[in-house]
């Protein structure tokens, strides 16, 4: 496992695509761009805002050739998808299976995913007390970051 936070995104692509050998899967160009897409940015992105960014590579997906990339993505373990927001953001636990805490700065959608194992269990045990049973739990808690903190005290 690696920490996102102090890694390149180059060294994330390259650590994706040993994942992907060693997964014997294809991380072919357009999934490798549309992750190197998604880790350069530090807010949420949509599919929509992807394709635009493609767009301005010069290349002419259709909207569902991003949303299979972006399915793979999914399914590798490399991304998270924010269902309040609709939007896609890198996996700081990079090719793992597990369930994600994200704090959401809810001015600006700066993202920030938390290790917060003892939470997720903590909410399974909740749901055990109900008689449901976790299948995926993404939380996201809308905050406000530093940066915007200081401007609303302005």
């Amino acid at each position: 496992m690696i920490d996102m936070y102090s890694e390149t995104v180059a060294n994330v692509l390259a650590h994706a695509e040993d994942v992907c050998a060693q997964r014997s899967v294809r991380l072919t160009p357009l999934r490798r761009r549309v992750l190197e897409l998604i880790f350069s940015t530090d807010h949420p992105i949509s599919a929509y805002q992807l394709l635009d960014k493609l767009v301005e590579d010069g290349r002419k997906p259709a909207p569902p050739t991003i949303y299979r990339a972006l399915d793979f993505l999914l399914d590798q373990k490399f991304i998270h998808r924010l269902a309040t927001q609709n939007t896609y953001v890198g996996c700081d636990h990079l090719g793992h299976a597990h369930m994600g805490l994200f704090l959401v700065c809810k001015r600006c959608k700066k993202t920030v995913e938390l290790i917060g194992e003892e939470v997720i269990v903590q909410l399974g045990h909740l749901a055990n007390q109900h008689d449901f049973s976790l299948d995926n739990a993404n939380v996201e808690i809308d905050c406000l970051c530093q940066s915007c903190r200081k401007l609303s005290q302005v």
